[in-house]
């Protein structure tokens, strides 16, 4: 059975979904930048990203090859046999809102809470099915059509997902911010 992993939600998006392979940290902070405007700063995003990196080099799940700034990570075999899930996301704003449902009873958030707790779970769901896939596709190369429309079909609809959660995300954190 393959190694389950938990990765932090932005390295799982970069290296499961964006499939990231043979990147420098530069390289790979910038495609962070792309996809979340979590880290205002590209220093700290640098520095989140070479933390992860090393934490993965570490585990043998990624080599790297050169040095300094040209220093390139590649996923390794190992890499390639776990399966990865995302690790969820507590966001310290959601916690207050939660605070704040429990004071006040809003049922705007209250159903806007369970609304992105149920799209998360389906979201875990659908991204443990394109590793699945992924997995299949490798040990039978041979039959990679048969499991290409499937795959794409998660994909889509994990993105789809993603979008709702952050939507959410976003709504929940305005109304946090004393937003009518």
């Amino acid at each position: 059975m393959p190694q389950v992993i938990k990765l932090n939600h932005h390295i799982y998006s970069l290296l499961i979904e964006k499939e990231c392979n043979g990147f420098t940290i530069v390289e790979l902070r910038d495609e962070l930048l792309t996809v979340t405007d979590t880290y205002q700063d590209i220093d700290e995003a640098r520095k989140f990203i070479y933390r992860q990196t090393t934490a993965l080099e570490r585990k043998k799940l990624l080599n790297s090859k050169g040095s300094g700034r040209h220093k390139k990570y590649f996923k390794t075999e190992l890499f390639n046999n776990a399966t990865f899930v995302a690790k969820q996301v507590v966001i310290e704003k959601e916690k207050s809102i939660s605070s704040h449902t429990n004071n006040q009873a809003s049922p705007l958030v209250e159903t806007l809470l369970n609304e992105k707790k149920q799209f998360e779970a389906e979201l875990a769901i659908l991204l443990g099915e394109v590793d699945e896939y992924k997995a299949l596709q490798k040990r039978f190369p041979e039959h990679l059509s048969l499991f290409y429309s499937a795959l794409d079909d998660a994909k889509n609809n994990s993105a789809k997902l993603l979008g709702k959660v952050n939507a959410l995300t976003t709504v929940l954190a305005s109304l946090n911010n004393g937003a009518p």
